[in-house]
């Protein structure tokens, strides 16, 4: 129960930078603003290396909490790099990036780009072998088209893993599952955007994680509006998630960001997920700029309903990263119904994280995780308005759960990284689907609850790039869970070696 708001000074305040942004930043357009180009999808081998160089400060006009990028941004702002100012690993990974990006860079250069057009066939192809002796494989063919104004997207997955997945709902034989995994329009005008299709997004600033909106969930169609100057920063979408129980579902979500010169961001955030039996669009929703709180509160709609604030702190060689999700939060105290403070737990979620950069040659972080028991869970009689797509969570991937986390990415030499982590993680035993509560029911848990899996990892990779369309993989996982899978007293070891290789065929396109 988030406390009531008025509408019109919120909604005045969530405006008003929008309209500040827009004014002070027309005077500085730059002369490449209105161009286009499709996205770099998260899982795309140069997005470590942005990563890594977004961290140290070479690429500020990106956003640390919206990704995927565009390509034409990640361009231009690798086109704004002083390359002498960067060292020899720093160098190889901006010339790996300056051939990706070839088209983009060389259309910034292009006068009339109003009569130009670029395209694209690509074909990525994966290959794992484990030493217990299983064998993997995944194809992605990829067809891309863009101009000033426009880019068109499609990419398929043809994948062994979707046999063995029980979360995958479409069609697969013995050897292989296919979808599409990603197919949008992308209409560009200014620092405006919409995009009208489906794509993997992640709204915050771990680029792994989110308690909001992350890659967690397989891609669902959406329309997604945006718009980004160089202090500000908005984005919405909307989109119909799987039918339950006969129940029409539908999720919303905006987000907007506030960035500062030396590279500081903060993010405000709504999401929603509503619906029921003959429900449909609630315009309150739909609307980029409603406050769904308010909507919620005031004008008695129905839905589950997450507020979430993130930062992102360079501060010297450290990095403070953290992000907070408010499913419900009590306000009332033991003199009222429950559900109050002391008969029921705040449903809330935390990422928490801090980094170190250049300790030879290396990058350090420490983070922890924790998701509440009842969080993202929903009512008996409202099941349809649970978080998840396809069962799958659409922030974070579980709840009723914490870990502590160390990453260690070590690049000994241009061509290799190095990631290695080591983490203890709890598990209870609610989960996302959980439902088995209404507010004369909802009790106060131990945290984590019932019979909790308790685990100890580690995780070691080597990733050596022979050059960039070819990529080898040696990983190693270990990893020993007492309680496993919430059985008092069982434990189960687990160990893995596996090597993979990843390489791409891309063709561009004639389209003159």
């Amino acid at each position: 129960m988030i406390p009531s708001v008025g509408r019109n000074p919120l909604a005045t305040a969530l405006l008003l930078p929008c309209l500040l942004g827009t004014v002070v930043d027309s005077v500085a357009q730059d002369a490449v603003c209105g161009r286009s180009s499709y996205y770099l999808y998260l899982d795309h081998w140069a997005s470590p290396y942005v990563d890594l160089l977004l961290d140290r400060g070479f690429l500020g006009r990106l956003s640390y909490s919206t990704r995927p990028y565009k390509r034409m941004d990640v361009a231009i702002a690798l086109s704004e790099i002083d390359t002498g100012s960067v060292g020899d690993v720093e160098r190889y990974w901006l010339r790996l990036l300056s051939i990706e990006f070839e088209a983009e860079i060389r259309s910034m250069q292009i006068a009339d780009h109003d009569q130009s057009s670029t395209g694209r066939l690509v074909l990525t192809t994966y290959g794992t072998v484990s030493a217990r002796g299983s064998n993997t494989y995944r194809f992605g063919p990829e067809m891309d088209f863009w101009t000033k104004h426009m880019a068109v997207s499609a990419r398929g997955r043809i994948d062994h893993a979707l046999v063995d997945d029980p979360t995958y709902r479409g069609r697969t034989n013995d050897y292989f599952g296919a979808r599409l995994e990603d197919g949008y329009g992308l209409f560009q005008f200014g620092r405006l955007s919409l995009t009208v299709g489906r794509l993997s997004q992640n709204w915050g600033p771990f680029s792994d994680r989110s308690l909001v909106l992350s890659a967690n969930p397989y891609t669902f169609d959406q329309i997604a509006f945006g718009f980004d100057s160089r202090s500000i920063l908005f984005r919405s979408t909307f989109g119909k998630l799987q039918s339950m129980d006969g129940a029409d579902r539908f999720f919303s979500a905006h987000r907007l960001d506030i960035r500062f010169h030396n590279g500081m961001q903060f993010g405000l955030m709504e999401s929603v997920v509503y619906g029921g039996p003959g429900a449909g669009v609630e315009l309150a929703y739909l609307n980029p700029f409603s406050l769904f709180a308010s909507a919620q509160l005031n004008e008695g709609k129905e839905s589950n309903e997450n507020l979430a604030l993130d930062v992102y702190i360079p501060v010297g060689r450290f990095r403070l990263l953290g992000q907070v999700l408010i499913d419900d939060y009590i306000l009332d105290g033991p003199d009222k119904p429950a559900p109050n403070r002391k008969t029921s737990s705040d449903r809330l979620g935390w990422l928490l994280g801090v980094r170190v950069l250049d300790i030879r040659s290396s990058r350090l972080e420490l983070r922890y995780e924790r998701v509440g028991s009842y969080t993202y869970n929903v009512k008996q009689k409202r099941p349809w308005q649970s978080y998840t797509y396809e069962s799958r969570g659409l922030g974070y991937p579980s709840n009723d759960t914490d870990a502590w986390t160390l990453f260690h990415t070590y690049y000994p030499s241009a061509r290799v990284i190095v990631e290695s982590s080591v983490g203890y993680s709890r598990q209870g035993e609610r989960t996302l689907q959980s439902n088995d509560f209404e507010d004369s029911t909802f009790v106060k848990l131990p945290f984590p609850s019932g019979i909790v899996e308790r685990s100890l990892y580690f995780r070691t990779s080597l990733r050596y790039s022979l050059s960039m369309s070819t990529f080898i993989t040696c990983s190693f996982r270990f990893s020993r869970a007492t309680n496993d899978r919430h059985v008092l007293g069982r434990t189960r070891t687990h160990a893995d070696l596996s090597l993979s290789a990843q390489w791409f065929v891309d063709r561009a396109l004639s389209l003159e």
